[in-house]
């Protein structure tokens, strides 16, 4: 049944699927976030490839090559991203160095071997690193540099299990749920996401049946094509993973690993819009807003960092030119070479980017630009911000009309109260009459008459139930409201009539039951009072029915008694339907007889020497005779 698409929402597609919501509204397509550019240098010697922002805002943790270094903030700073816009900051190294090897360790005598993702603890204490070329997940104690295996053989291959005897293949990231028990592992080279227990090592596998492509479904039915960067949301609920092979994002449950996309057509190239218009070409890197409204993604080839919502994949830049370069200044004007992930401050308000290609670290200003912006027609909230507000949809059975902070208001309610309108509804005309009503009169609902049902909400009319079917009781919303008549059995819908034999007293989806030991009934037989003694059988009614003795018959179905055999014939059975006819050559018997050996000749007449019955003469004789009887 296809619907049109509601006020405020959109859907340029043909096939099955939802309409997308436009929840908020800004003038002049304002964007939702203003970015204004900084950067600073970081290390004349190599490319920064990935990196994290601790909680606190206090330290920036940067992959560089096999080694880690942390970044650390200036006592007079007031956060490390001051220090890097201030061009300073004090930096250490904290484990790995120019050798790449697989080793634990502390320090510069702990090895990796081309590391890329990287996130920390909940309680900030420690990193967990995705060792790409060691195809293991490390960890690192942020105190003295302590670093340790948790899972992973060193050898590539796909193996759930515990600790040394799990198999990844090119871990390129990780993230940590908000409860700290849990990493979730793009194992890219296994087109899978790999959920870890970070104390125990334990590993299974989240999604991904292994086969490289696109699928939405199941967690074994999911299938990614190099997953290369993960986010955990802030509710603990879903993974948002850049799907680099695919160029899509897609979002996985952290419950049962069923996964959807969320936007990209998957096909390579730039183009902002809604989720089904917007194109990606290899998302590198993804983080999420602290509100949970939004995912900040990384686009290495597109030179870009973009926004795309959680709620319908609306995808926006936020910064970036799309030009290879170095260039600061707003949004449309920066510029970046390569840049490969970003970390978002705790608080929403700056961005810090690993600008590979410029061997930069880059931190962007985020202004909330959202003043003017508001919650749609259907929608209410605060004004709608990356930062801290967000606007919901108005309930069912609600509605709102204005672009504002305006409350949601209640549909209309006539006497009976049945006033319906779907989530998200902008206009007071969305109301309308619920399931299993009907518009009686403009503006009036009333139920649906017995013998009939409505499923869907609407002012259309009710629908009468199948042949063979019905119900009883009015407001029906639903088919399995009605049910099978009195003498039909099956499914609403599906009714067939009773066999011969049986009966079905009742309305419902109960079978028919079977007449009673020698009863018998016609098709769709509404009552036990329809079945009648078969032929051969006798009795009151169709629930005590005995044969017929032998020496009697009943040739029809019903009540009648028994009757016995006339005079010539015979039935040697019990329940005959019929008495069997004395053979032409002894042609008599009484009545009721139960045995051919009950047949004989009429009285005067004699067997002759053929064995048939012929009349007797009476002859005179010189000797004396015996009369013959």
């Amino acid at each position: 049944l296809c619907r049109l698409c509601p006020a405020n929402t959109i859907k340029d597609f043909v096939g099955p699927g939802n309409c997308s919501f436009r929840y908020f509204a800004c003038p002049d397509d304002a964007p939702i976030v203003a970015a204004q550019g900084a950067s600073t240098a970081y290390d004349e010697h190599g490319a920064v490839s990935h990196l994290a922002l601790s909680a606190d805002n206090s330290r920036i943790v940067v992959v560089r090559g096999n080694a880690i270094d942390v970044l650390a903030q200036n006592a007079s700073a007031p956060s490390v991203m001051e220090s890097v816009l201030e061009g300073g900051g004090a930096r250490f190294p904290l484990a790995g160095g120019e050798s790449a090897g697989f080793a634990d360790g502390v320090g510069a005598s702990a090895q990796l071997r081309a590391p890329r993702g990287v996130a920390l603890s909940t309680s900030g204490a420690l990193l967990l690193v995705a060792d790409t070329g060691n195809h293991a997940l490390r960890s690192i104690q942020l105190s003295d540099g302590t670093t340790a295996t948790i899972a992973g053989s060193g050898a590539s291959g796909f193996q759930d299990g515990v600790g040394a005897t799990v198999q990844f293949s090119g871990p390129t990231d990780v993230a940590v749920t908000p409860d700290g028990v849990f990493a979730i592992v793009a194992d890219a080279g296994n087109h899978r996401l790999r959920k870890v227990n970070i104390a125990s090592g334990d590993v299974l596998t989240l999604a991904g049946s292994g086969v490289r492509g696109f699928r939405d479904g199941g967690a074994t039915q999911a299938q990614f094509n190099n997953p290369e960067a993960v986010a955990v949301t802030p509710d603990g609920l879903s993974v948002v993973v850049a799907d680099a092979g695919n160029h899509r994002i897609r979002l996985v449950s952290l419950l049962d690993g069923a996964t959807r996309l969320l936007a990209g057509t998957g096909d390579a190239g730039f183009r902002d819009g809604p989720a089904w218009y917007a194109l990606f070409a290899a998302p590198s890197g993804v983080d999420m807003m602290p509100s949970g409204l939004f995912a900040v993604v990384t686009e290495r080839l597109n030179n870009r960092v973009r926004v795309v919502a959680l709620r319908d994949g609306e995808t926006q830049t936020l910064v970036g030119s799309g030009a290879a370069g170095f260039k600061e200044g707003n949004a449309t004007a920066t510029q970046f070479d390569g840049p490969v992930s970003a970390s978002v401050s705790s608080d929403g308000t700056r961005l810090v980017v690993a600008d590979a290609g410029n061997a930069r670290i880059r931190v962007v200003d985020m202004q909330d630009a959202s003043a003017g912006c508001a919650c749609n027609a259907g929608f209410t909230g605060e004004l709608l911000s990356l930062l801290t507000g967000s606007c919901v949809p108005c309930p069912e059975r609600s509605y709102k009309e204005t672009v504002g902070s305006d409350p949601c208001l209640s549909c209309p309610a006539p006497p009976d109260g049945l006033y319906f309108s779907y989530t998200a509804s902008p206009s007071p005309l969305n109301c309308t009459c619920v399931a299993g009503d009907t518009e009686l009169s403009p503006g009036v609902c009333g139920p649906c008459s017995p013998g009939s049902y409505k499923e869907y909400p609407g002012p259309e009319t009710c629908t009468a139930c199948p042949p063979f079917s019905s119900s009883a009781s009015a407001g029906g919303s639903s088919l399995a409201n009605c049910s099978c008549s009195p003498g039909y059995s099956g499914a609403a819908g599906q009714c067939v009539a009773c066999a011969a034999g049986s009966f079905k007293n009742s309305s419902g989806p109960a079978e028919c039951a079977a007449c009673p030991a020698n009863a018998h009934s016609p098709e769709a037989s509404v009552a036990l009072s329809a079945c009648t003694c078969l032929p051969g059988h006798s009795g009151p009614d169709g629930a005590a029915c005995s044969a017929c003795a032998p020496g009697s018959f009943k040739a029809s179905s019903g009540t009648g008694a028994c009757i016995l055999c006339p005079v010539g014939s015979y039935s040697a059975n019990p329940a005959s339907p019929q008495c069997s006819p004395c053979l032409a050559t002894r042609p008599y018997s009484p009545l009721g007889s139960d045995s051919p050996a009950a047949c004989a000749c009429f009285a005067g007449s004699g067997l002759d020497s053929a064995g048939r019955c012929v009349p007797v003469s009476y002859t005179h004789l010189t000797l004396p005779t015996i009369c013959s009887v």
